[in-house]
């Protein structure tokens, strides 16, 4: 065979490998920028990946803002004042620009708070939203069964991320929880459906 027959069989395996990892690849047409009149505008499959990263963490930080919105509302008086909630940070950065290692994070929006004290709110979204896209958007509350698969998730993620939890009350399954802890969880896909819109 020549060098330039060995070079095109090359390429063309190269080409062959590329085209199956494409293919593996489920692509969620379900979102805006997805449909497939959009895709044969984009070059590669990392820009298409690229594209419903850039959606699902823009979904993610919207809820996570949500989420500490609604945390704050726990702590406003009746002049319309937050009570004060300061707490450390470990975020250099944030630091560096404010001048101190001490947040009010009951005075600031989930933007403006340090990077450490936004990590729970983006982990308990990351559940949420990824919920709503199995879901399609779609989850009925009002079914029992529905309520306790999506609270069971939400309550073992958290537990995930606080294994401190698991041999006390709020170790146990989601049916299991107390009513008021339970709404809690629920509370999160509620706050989702209202914010995507349902």
């Amino acid at each position: 065979m020549s060098e330039k027959g060995s070079q095109i069989t090359a390429e063309g395996a190269d080409l062959s490998q590329q085209l199956a990892k494409a293919e593996a690849i489920k692509i969620d047409e379900s979102y805006p920028g997805w449909k497939g009149a959009d895709i044969h505008k984009m070059q590669t499959m990392a820009e298409i990946q690229g594209q419903q990263a850039e959606v699902l963490g823009q979904a993610r930080d919207a809820l996570a803002s949500e989420f500490h919105e609604e945390w704050r509302k726990t702590r406003l008086d009746d002049a319309g004042n937050y009570e004060p909630r300061e707490k450390k940070t470990t975020d250099e950065s944030w630091i560096e620009s404010h001048g101190t290692d001490t947040v009010d994070i009951a005075n600031t929006t989930y933007e403006d708070l340090p990077s450490d004290w936004q990590a729970e709110n983006k982990a308990a979204a990351d559940v949420v939203v990824g919920l709503m896209v199995e879901r399609g958007g779609k989850i009925d509350l009002e079914d029992d069964a529905t309520r306790s698969e999506v609270g069971d998730v939400i309550h073992q993620a958290w537990l995930d991320r606080n294994p401190w939890a698991a041999d006390g009350e709020l170790g146990a399954s989601f049916d299991e929880l107390p009513a008021e802890e339970q709404a809690k969880d629920i509370a999160q896909v509620e706050t989702a459906l209202k914010v995507f819109g349902e």
